[in-house]
């Protein structure tokens, strides 16, 4: 379902029985811009509806937040051009030589190269995956970027971060509003940690007792408290967040 925060933004929410994330779209007044590609042609095909139920418009940009399948595998499908990071682009290169076969997909999950979690997500939002398509973004940025919509503005700041080294994250001041991806989780791929496929619903509560990258997390948390916003959504959350409870959240992480 897509939902309304104010005058200019919207995002259609995650669903956990394939690990969708929500996806976000700001509308101006002369063109509209989308956070994350999403999973698959079927994510991107339910968000425009969602967006054409409503009479808005279909993005002329999509900011893809940072490489990994759910938030970038539905880059062919979209309207428009798609942007993301220079490291995000050489990594969705590589990922677009890949071969979708059952066997290959085992073999990369062997070599390290997929985590379980992702290998049985995948399998759940493509049952034929031999019709997944990954291709690179129309624009690698090498560093940030603003995008001006027409009475509303997009900041597109690379910011890294404890998720993933190539991440984005995207701020509208104007409505002091940060749609942060996946960049304030966990380093998924490398720690040891248990999942079990059947229970997908679980995830969540799985992912908080994981621990962070301190490395990481410290110098994310110090760009975050120089960013004025309000409000901010997680790319697999199930509500908005103000900006006391990310920021006391993340500092409660932090070890001295």
């Amino acid at each position: 379902m897509l939902h309304q925060i104010n005058e200019h933004i919207w995002f259609l929410e995650a669903d956990y029985r394939s690990d969708r994330p929500a996806l976000g779209y700001i509308r101006g007044e002369r063109m509209a811009f989308a956070v994350d590609a999403g999973a698959s042609r079927a994510h991107v095909e339910l968000f425009y509806k969602e967006l054409q139920m409503r009479g808005l418009p279909l993005p002329a940009f999509t900011g893809i937040s940072h490489y990994h399948w759910d938030h970038s595998y539905g880059a062919a499908f979209v309207h428009g051009v798609t942007l993301a990071s220079d490291r995000c682009a050489d990594q969705l290169r590589r990922e677009a030589e890949w071969h979708w076969t059952p066997e290959e997909m085992a073999n990369r999950l062997k070599a390290g190269q997929d985590i379980l979690f992702g290998y049985h997500s995948k399998l759940a939002e493509y049952p034929d995956p031999s019709v997944i398509r990954v291709t690179a973004p129309d624009i690698a940025l090498e560093g940030s970027a603003e995008f001006d919509l027409g009475g509303v503005s997009v900041q597109v700041i690379d910011c890294g971060g404890p998720h993933s080294d190539d991440h984005l994250i995207f701020f509208i001041p104007e409505e002091r509003f940060l749609f942060l991806g996946d960049a304030s989780g966990k380093e998924l791929f490398t720690l040891k940690w248990d999942y079990d496929p059947r229970h997908p619903e679980q995830l969540q509560d799985i992912l908080a007792g994981l621990p962070f990258n301190q490395a990481k997390l410290r110098p994310f948390v110090d760009r975050l408290e120089k960013l004025d916003f309000d409000h901010c959504l997680f790319a697999h959350a199930d509500r908005i967040w103000s900006r006391e409870e990310l920021l006391g959240d993340l500092r409660s992480h932090l070890i001295s």
